[in-house]
């Protein structure tokens, strides 16, 4: 949160309270007990008032530009983006930018602790920690489904999909696809292949390169300080998410730093 809070130009001492209520919104089950009905309203809120500050002291961040930006309309005119239509671009590259990343980090921290073999070619070689970020997302992909609105009618495996239809894509399953990876559930830092954990096409995750980078330069900096380490599972907890997947705690147990 404190990376794409910088981007966007939120005051760093609001970004840790946009990280809170962005996983409270996202929270079920009993995690959601205490929590106000009002959190998204008030997040809204606090979006827009920032929003407005930003309109009257443009900066070199993403809210200014979203304020600047234009939009080419069917009758080929252009406008400024609406108010309303920053605050939605606001409040998902906020919430989208904190969501996905953390549990990557923290599904890469608990695949290495669980293959020493590959964690030690990573220590031997950083070049493939780009490579295990990739593998990473194909093997545990932090946003397993991805929610669409269907255009037009596809005919799929003699099926029809009709136009107008929503369709939820398991894109968790199709990276495990047997006839597109081979032993899809061996965690491989070598693999070659790509993955749909980003989407495809039109909507191709817009973060995607910044979500690779956080992810390498993050492990490349725990690499340089230890090379050994082991999850601590009695005390770890899954988050419990309406639309990602992760670790909400994950403990290690670290075995000495690099000298």
């Amino acid at each position: 949160m404190r990376t794409i809070g910088y981007l966007l130009g939120i005051p760093e001492e609001a970004r840790q309270l946009i990280r809170d209520r962005n996983d409270k919104n996202l929270a079920v089950g009993p995690r959601r007990e205490g929590i106000s009905p009002t959190i998204f309203e008030d997040s809204m809120a606090m979006f827009a008032e920032y929003i407005e500050w930003r309109a009257t002291h443009p900066s070199d961040d993403l809210m200014t530009d979203l304020l600047n930006a234009e939009v080419d309309e069917p009758d080929g005119s252009r406008r400024r983006l609406e108010r309303n239509e920053v605050l939605a671009y606001t409040a998902m590259i906020a919430g989208a930018g904190n969501e996905t990343t953390a549990p990557l980090i923290g599904f890469m921290g608990q695949l290495l602790g669980e293959h020493p073999g590959r964690r030690r070619q990573l220590v031997a070689d950083p070049h493939l920690i780009a490579s295990a970020v990739e593998e990473t997302l194909r093997y545990e992909p932090p946003s397993p489904v991805q929610a669409r609105y269907v255009a037009r009618n596809v005919e799929l495996y003699g099926h029809t999909v009709t136009e107008g239809s929503y369709m939820l894509l398991l894109n968790g399953s199709a990276n495990r696809d047997e006839t597109r990876f081979s032993e899809p559930d061996r965690y491989d830092i070598h693999r070659k292949g790509g993955h749909l954990s980003f989407g495809l096409g039109l909507h191709f995750c817009l973060g995607s390169a910044l979500a690779r980078l956080e992810a390498r330069v993050a492990f490349e900096e725990v690499l340089k300080r230890w090379t050994d380490w082991e999850v601590d599972y009695d005390n770890a907890s899954r988050a419990r998410t309406s639309s990602v997947r992760g670790w909400a705690r994950l403990p290690v147990k670290t075995v000495g730093a690099k000298p």
